[in-house]
């Protein structure tokens, strides 16, 4: 019996120690492998950043919502879209066409209903002026 005790006795104090030492070997290895503190930190940045991407998709989302409800609901919004991304004119304005850098025609429009020429929409077909030709200036008026 008293052997027992003896065996209880070191137990006592060696599981404990023994639970010490491997936690002051351990922790440290384990925080600064590559699965553990840099992990951690990585994360947590890539968390960050996810968060702010979140923000950035919410506040598009409103953007476009109230875009939408301009759309359905104010006609100087439509009449706007018509023309800056559809291209689309209104009788009685003036396309000027203006040679681009890249060769590619640019289409402005000004009202012209105090000259009453008048104009129709513009097409693909239309004609364009030559960026080569050699004026500095060319300016076409479509006609419908």
């Amino acid at each position: 019996m008293h052997r027992v005790q003896r065996v209880a006795h070191t137990l006592a104090w060696a599981l404990p120690l023994a639970l010490l030492l491997t936690a002051i070997v351990a922790v440290p290895v384990m925080m600064f492998e590559p699965g553990g503190l840099p992990r951690w930190r990585a994360l947590r940045q890539e968390l960050r950043q996810l968060n702010e991407h979140n923000e950035r998709l919410r506040l598009e989302v409103e953007r476009l919502h109230r875009e939408i409800e301009a759309l359905r609901t104010d006609p100087a919004t439509v009449e706007r879209v018509a023309r800056d991304e559809l291209g689309l004119v209104r009788p009685g304005d003036l396309v000027l066409l203006f040679p681009a850098d890249s060769g590619r025609a640019v289409m402005t429009t000004a009202s012209a209903r105090a000259s009453g020429s008048g104009s129709g929409s513009v097409s693909d077909s239309d004609p364009v002026p030559d960026s080569d030709s050699g004026s500095d200036s060319e300016t076409g008026s479509v006609s419908a």
